[in-house]
């Protein structure tokens, strides 16, 4: 855990620290910057939370208009308490492979986006058969979205496929 209380600060880590920063936890109300710490880390593609202890309707909208992983008003005990719960999660996401099987490249994009972010590692397919070579190649893949409506094998003939081909019974 390294910390900072300004953007000068962040820049410094961030050059001293890089590819190790995992994760950052940012306070969206810093002085004489506010959010410009969550700007520069989000173009770093640092996966950032932001933390606030006002919230108002401007806010969420400018929070929910950037690319975080999640925002945390901290109110009490109990959002502290989620804090450090959301931290946990997304560090131990890191290693987890998901499979995203979507004949629509839109579709594909929209969910490996918001997975990359809770820190997954995201393995993509446009077609069943396509999906079947990825998994003979990654056996640890943890769990598979498939669209159900797909051209040539949908996905309740995928998942019928991964079922007798993979299962471990």
């Amino acid at each position: 855990v390294v910390c900072a209380e300004n953007l000068d600060e962040v820049k410094l880590l961030t050059k001293e620290h890089g590819k190790d920063i995992k994760l950052a936890v940012v306070d969206i109300n810093l002085p004489e910057c506010e959010d410009c710490v969550l700007d520069y880390l989000l173009k770093l593609n640092i996966p950032s939370i932001a933390m606030t202890s006002s919230f108002h309707s401007e806010l969420r909208k400018k929070i929910i208009s950037k690319d975080v992983i999640d925002y945390i008003v901290l109110e009490n005990d109990v959002n502290l308490e989620l804090l450090s719960t959301t931290v946990h999660k997304i560090l131990n996401n890191h290693n987890i492979k998901i499979l995203i099987v979507d004949d629509s490249k839109t579709s594909r994009m929209s969910l490996k986006t918001f997975l990359i972010h809770q820190n997954y590692i995201i393995l993509e397919a446009s077609s069943g058969k396509e999906a079947l070579k990825i998994i003979d190649k990654n056996s640890d893949i943890k769990i598979a979205l498939l669209d159900y409506e797909m051209d040539v094998m949908n996905g309740a003939e995928l998942a019928r496929e991964i079922r007798k081909k993979y299962s471990r019974m």
